[in-house]
């Protein structure tokens, strides 16, 4: 249970985020997601951004900076509409958080090998396409451009002080290599993409 101020804090953070899905809309969700991607990336070599930046960085700026411009443009972060049975990354982390899988089990699941090893055609396809992206952004010089403006005018979006500083420390090259070929590229494993938002339908 959380207290008065955790709940108030926690209700600040969801107003804060409401351009996230539900499982990333307060810090300490965002905090184990940045957790889950060390471990997905774990075989990476020493010289990945993951070594470069401290991992706080790397966090603000995807979380407080990319996502927010991105909804600034229409686009948002949802679960795929695509036919594929998808692994559930809410589910594992929780599992994980409530400690009902081991470290070694954990690294198991997500493992960058294991993944290698076990790839499902579907996905893959779907991911080597870069069907997660909307079609005007999926060749690199489209999305480099998108993020080349995002460093450029950062400044008419309204980004907290952490996404400015993490802005300032990361040059829009590895921004958009982070951003898209590992972040995003992670998530689209679990059947999230970059779409313009999905309208319920209402009946009459």
């Amino acid at each position: 249970m959380y207290n008065k101020n955790q709940f108030g804090d926690v209700m600040k953070n969801k107003k804060e985020y409401n351009y996230l899905p539900k499982f990333l809309n307060t810090h300490e969700k965002q905090d184990s997601l940045m957790n889950f991607y060390v471990y997905y990336y774990n075989s990476l070599p020493e010289d990945s951004l993951l070594t470069k930046y401290n991992l706080s960085v790397l966090k603000s700026y995807m979380f407080d900076g990319v996502m927010k411009y991105l909804s600034e443009k229409k686009l948002y972060l949802q679960k795929t509409e695509i036919d594929i049975d998808f692994p559930d990354i809410e589910l594992i982390i929780k599992k994980y958080n409530d400690s009902e899988l081991s470290d070694s089990e954990f690294q198991e699941i997500v493992g960058f090998k294991v993944e290698k090893e076990n790839w499902d055609v579907k996905i893959e396809r779907y991911r080597k396409s870069y069907l997660f992206l909307p079609s005007h952004i999926r060749q690199f010089d489209q999305f480099r451009t998108v993020f080349k403006d995002f460093h450029d005018n950062y400044s008419l979006y309204n980004l907290n002080e952490n996404a400015i500083d993490a802005i300032r420390n990361i040059n829009y090259r590895e921004g958009c290599v982070f951003a898209i070929d590992y972040f995003i590229w992670m998530l689209s494993r679990y059947g999230y993409e970059i779409k313009e938002k999905t309208r319920k339908k209402t009946t009459k």
